[in-house]
């Protein structure tokens, strides 16, 4: 079975970041790190604009619930948009440590990558499988990632 982030077409549209202005220096280089090293691996047929916030939620466009990560999936197949917060991201290192701080970042913008996998493979899971996918393969991407990173 082939990986669900695996697309077997030659043109790449990319992924787009974009950074709220208070986000931490460090943090947007590590994220743009982490993209870099994604884009190098996986092709986005559909160009993917992702926007890293300072807040500490985003709001769901479609719940108006308060979360960590949320991806805006059109119909018409057209500007899906990630949306990212990284407020608490202090409060993480805080309380856990300055790595698995990073790790929780990336994973959410893992987890909202696997989602727009999923939509261009029109994936018809049901949202509890999708959801359950999602959380796996982010911490898989991100295991890749950190052992690229130490191997290189």
């Amino acid at each position: 079975m082939k990986d669900l982030w695996y697309i077997d077409n030659r043109k790449n549209k990319g992924i787009y970041l974009r950074f709220a202005k208070g986000v931490d220096e460090e943090l947007k280089k590590k994220i743009q790190a982490f993209c870099r090293w994604v884009r190098k691996n996986y092709v986005f047929p559909i160009k993917l604009n992702v926007f890293i916030s300072d807040a500490s939620y985003v709001l769901n466009s479609q719940t108006g619930e308060k979360v960590s990560a949320t991806i805006f999936l059109p119909y018409d197949r057209s500007s899906p948009l990630v949306r990212i917060s990284t407020g608490n991201y202090f409060k993480d290192i805080e309380e856990i440590d300055l790595f698995s701080a990073d790790c929780n970042v990336l994973a959410s913008i893992a987890h909202e990558l696997t989602h727009y996998f999923q939509w261009i493979k029109d994936d018809t899971q049901n949202a509890e499988l999708n959801e359950k996918q999602a959380q796996n393969k982010a911490k898989r991407i991100v295991y890749k990632y950190i052992h690229y990173c130490y191997k290189n």
